[in-house]
């Protein structure tokens, strides 16, 4: 659950991953998502070229998606949409401050430029990004997972509340987030990865028929690859249901591509641009994995059974 909290001019403002239901996964296909309004306060002044200072809580929505996670990392990616008419200003890095079961500040995760899951390559980053019409940028907030020295147990914060910079409203999200070693929060970049400038393409998977192969069959999945020339850019595996359509998403670098699904002779082009989604509607073919015993020679032994896949 989540709530909004009004913050005076001079307190530290909190920004994290809070979720809306038209953001899909990162970028994983299946995750949860806690919705909110970014409604509330917030002010821009729009200069005659359109541009304003500050993104205003109005004209915007914050979401999360899950980000990498590995030898004992595990991180967010925090993302904003400018759903407002004008580009505006977003600045800097997302804060987070980590609550405790009676709401008082027990944390707040500091602002690095980068680490194991993202960040921006910058020693210095850059003090604000402009958001365009339409467009969303990201930021990476990580931690470790794995204890440290001889502690057992890492901390768990029950809440958090999240803000952006130069807004005087926070939102408030009561669901626990676990590190073992304190939380980083990186800046904004443009696009979905909290990295590098991105785009992404997005769309459903079409429901599939249960395979009727027996217990050597496994499926059905639906593959979908993007293409630049002859390389695979991008790609995802979804495991698709009988009952309803999935979603899939690819977060791609801006450039021009060729998307293509396994036993789908079928393709398409699309230009992604960094901060957009490209929208594929209903795409991609199903497909089976059927395991097929293979027998390895080795000489003086007999040969155990093994397996091997084919589509």
């Amino acid at each position: 659950m989540e709530r909004r909290i009004r913050q005076g001019h001079g307190l530290p403002l909190a920004c994290l991953f809070a979720v809306v239901l038209f953001v899909t996964s990162g970028l994983t296909a299946g995750s949860a998502f806690w919705g909110f309004p970014s409604t509330g306060a917030g002010s821009s002044v729009y200069s005659a070229a359109g541009v304003d200072a500050i993104c205003a809580s109005s004209h915007i929505h914050v979401s999360v998606a899950d980000g990498i996670s590995g030898a004992g990392h595990s991180s967010l990616v925090i993302l904003v949409h400018n759903n407002g008419s004008h580009t505006c200003r977003l600045l800097g890095y997302p804060e987070v401050q980590l609550l405790d079961a009676g709401g008082t500040v027990a944390a707040v995760a500091s602002e690095t430029a980068s680490g194991f899951a993202g960040g921006t390559p910058l020693s210095t980053p850059r003090p604000g990004i402009e958001l365009g019409a339409g467009k969303v940028a990201s930021a990476v907030l990580e931690g470790t997972d794995v204890p440290i020295g001889k502690t057992t147990a890492c901390t768990s914060y029950p809440s958090y509340t999240i803000a952006l910079r130069g807004m005087h409203d926070a939102i408030r999200i009561t669901q626990p987030i676990v590190s073992c070693s304190g939380f980083s929060v990186h800046p904004f970049v443009i696009g979905f990865n909290g990295t590098y400038p991105s785009g992404e393409v997005m769309g459903l998977v079409p429901a599939c028929k249960v395979a009727k192969g027996g217990h050597g069959t496994i499926g059905p999945f639906v593959q979908i690859e993007a293409l630049s020339g002859s390389l695979v850019k991008g790609m995802v595996s979804v495991a698709a249901s009988p009952h309803s359509r999935g979603r899939f998403q690819i977060i791609l670098r801006p450039g021009r591509y060729l998307m293509k699904s396994e036993n789908d002779p079928s393709s398409r082009h699309v230009a992604v641009h960094s901060g957009e989604a490209v929208n594929l509607g209903l795409y991609g073919s199903c497909y089976y994995v059927t395991s097929v015993p293979r027998t390895t020679v080795v000489p003086g032994q007999t040969p155990p059974p093994t397996t091997s896949t084919t589509t």
